[in-house]
């Protein structure tokens, strides 16, 4: 999960810029002609503004914060942001995501849950873990996913990590705008479009 959020970060960031990256970090967070602007709560002093005098801020994200955010300030550390990541919700449960009965219809229960599953983008294990499947049956699922042009991989050391293609992420659309996606989604930009 951490590793994920960081890797979406530095796309958006290398994509589109700080501004970017720091669109949707949290709501007390904001960003705006190369300023930073920190919710009051969060800063010292008594005007409320900081300056990082060219230390540059780490940002870290920590399950642990949720839902505010935690800082770090002051000399001699370095100035830390640490931030809820994505995907944090997922973290404690191990309760499948609901399925469209369309999609269901159209892919198979057990693809069309592995489909939903992919935001974050996660490992097979992860995928197995979160949804109570064996490992090999989601392998072969992501297969056949992967086939029809629905999911990408990309990996990461000893690891394979998949997530949503451009046509998965239409699909997902698509039925979620006829009424048969998942009605606790809301399919506008929570999952950026690669290769757009």
């Amino acid at each position: 999960m951490l590793e994920n959020d960081i890797l979406s970060r530095a796309r958006s960031l290398a994509l589109g810029g700080a501004e970017a990256l720091f669109k949707d970090l949290n709501p007390l967070v904001g960003y705006e002609d190369g300023v930073l602007s920190l919710d009051k709560s969060l800063c010292s002093g008594e005007d409320g503004a900081f300056h990082l005098g060219g230390r540059g801020l780490l940002l870290m994200p920590s399950a642990f914060v949720w839902p505010r955010l935690s800082t770090i300030l002051d000399a001699p550390w370095q100035p830390t942001l640490a931030y809820t990541p994505r995907g944090v919700a997922n973290l404690w449960t191990n309760q499948p995501p609901p399925t469209g009965h369309a999609l269901e219809l159209l892919l198979g229960k057990g693809r069309a849950e592995v489909l939903l599953s992919l935001e974050p983008p996660s490992s097979t294990l992860e995928i197995a873990r979160r949804l109570g499947l064996a490992a090999s049956g989601v392998s072969e699922h992501l297969t056949v996913l992967r086939q029809a042009g629905l999911v990408e991989s990309q990996r990461r050391g000893r690891f394979v990590y998949y997530r949503l293609s451009g046509t998965g992420l239409a699909l997902l659309e698509l039925m979620h705008a006829h009424g048969q996606g998942r009605a606790d989604l809301e399919w506008t930009g929570e999952i950026e479009r690669v290769g757009a």
